[in-house]
């Protein structure tokens, strides 16, 4: 029997009275965090174009597209509205580069309201099963070998919140995800060359999650060994390695999904994050100034090495590749003593005072960080009168080992919310809080999608 049989039954099986408090309060807090990014991006490079294509595509009119309110199929405005939640890379991760809430939240809520009627317990509980099992196959994972993640794994756990709040059966739910490990795809070359492909793999992932699940209801069979079969997933993206007790220990019990989510404290890359708190700890420390600066050296490991080590350039599209490079985040945060969404604007990035210090910035590989944490890092500042300053951070802030605080999450939604071009109707932001807080309570879950659309 494949190992999915099992995960599919538990996500079947599980009713809001199984969730933990910590699973709940934590996924309201990620649904919370992804409305804040999603009005934050609606405006940034490549989601108007999508919005637009879409549009041209037409169809029938099931679910919103969010901020802007136009009525589309469901799969293609949870397209739009993934790719707004991950456009400033501001949204919740897991370990390893999975950007899920990006995917799963907007899906569900484009589900829901094609649905109609999807209170709010069935809405928090579809998240929490679906996102477990991703997680659980995420993390039983050993390498995806330059596979993106999200659009490799989260796309299983799009999959599973739709037929969850489709109230799939066991062959239904099977033929899902089948059918979405078939469509599974994306790679960390963008994120290397800074295109706006970084953006759309959510939005991607969203869409082929829905559609699968559409399609095996339709009764499109997608296959049975979709985990352990000869060429199943762990075979293509793990080299047949798996640990088989993070995908079966206390299932049912434990939603991995919830508890590995990390809350983003900077617009960047998650594997800037190290190297932006030990330089803004050097800076505060020490009062070094970018005048007094002579080099700096940013030590990781040799995965975001490869991702964010190169030249900076700022390239066709500057956000991506600042928000995925050493030499602009180190800079920005030496030069400014912050690192915020303004700070990702084409007219700050291309601030000759941040491009000169990012010259000066050289990242290397230190393999002995790895035992440290994947995201370990240390910044060395060379000062011109032949001081040096060392930082070394082994978990950046908002991390599951450094998370940031509930009253920090909900001032970060309302700093989003107020940095939108979208401009909500006054108190409109602490509805949409208040709503999210007593989500149990809500019998419709068009209730809160009436209040980010303006």
């Amino acid at each position: 029997m494949d190992i999915l049989e099992r995960l599919v039954k538990n996500v079947i099986e599980i009713d809001y009275k199984d969730l933990t408090p910590d699973a709940i309060n934590i996924t309201k807090l990620a649904i919370l965090d992804t409305i804040g990014c999603m009005m934050a991006g609606f405006a940034a490079p490549g989601c108007l174009s999508l919005r637009e294509q879409v549009l041209e595509w037409g169809g029938k009119k099931e679910s919103i597209i969010m901020i802007y309110g136009d009525k589309v199929p469901c799969p293609n405005a949870a397209f739009v509205n993934s790719a707004m939640a991950r456009a400033l890379d501001f949204d919740t991760t897991w370990a390893r580069g999975v950007h899920m809430s990006a995917a799963s939240i907007p899906s569900a809520i484009a589900v829901a309201e094609m649905c109609q009627g999807v209170n709010g317990k069935d809405f928090l509980t579809a998240i929490i099963a679906g996102e477990d099992l991703a997680a659980r196959i995420h993390f039983a994972t050993s390498d995806y070998n330059g596979f993106e993640p999200t659009g490799v794994c989260g796309i299983l756990g799009v999959a599973a919140i739709t037929g969850k709040i489709l109230g799939f059966d066991e062959r239904q739910m099977l033929d899902t995800l089948a059918i979405a490990f078939n469509r599974s795809a994306g790679s960390y070359q963008p994120n290397i060359d800074g295109a706006l492909m970084i953006r759309v793999i959510e939005g991607l992932t969203s869409r082929s999650g829905i559609e699968s699940a559409l399609l095996a209801k339709r009764g499109i069979s997608g296959g049975e060994n979709t985990l352990q079969g000869i060429y199943g997933f762990f075979h293509l993206f793990s080299n047949d390695k798996y640990d088989m007790k993070i995908l079966t220990d206390k299932l049912g019990i434990e939603f991995l999904g919830a508890t590995e989510t990390n809350f983003k404290k900077y617009p960047a890359c998650g594997g800037t994050g190290s190297a932006i708190d030990a330089t803004l700890q050097l800076a505060s420390e020490t009062n070094i100034r970018p005048e007094d600066v002579d080099e700096i050296t940013v030590d990781s490991t040799k995965f975001f090495y490869n991702m964010l080590g190169n030249p900076f350039k700022i390239g066709a599209n500057p956000q991506g590749s600042a928000q995925f490079s050493y030499q602009y985040t180190v800079a920005n945060a030496l030069v400014r003593r912050r690192f915020e969404l303004q700070d990702i604007m084409p007219e700050m990035i291309s601030d000759p005072e941040v491009l000169r210090i990012a010259e000066k910035v050289h990242p290397r590989v230190n393999d002995d960080l790895v035992k440290e944490g994947l995201g370990a890092t240390i910044v060395r500042i060379l000062t011109r009168e032949g001081r040096e300053y060392s930082k070394k951070v082994n978990y950046r802030r908002g991390s599951k080992q450094i998370p940031l605080s509930r009253e920090e999450i909900i001032d970060k939604f309302q700093y989003s919310a107020g940095f939108s071009a979208s401009h909500l109707p006054d108190g409109t932001s602490k509805r949409i809080i208040r709503m999210i807080d007593e989500l149990e309570s809500v019998t419709d879950m068009e209730e809160l999608i009436r209040l980010i659309t303006v």
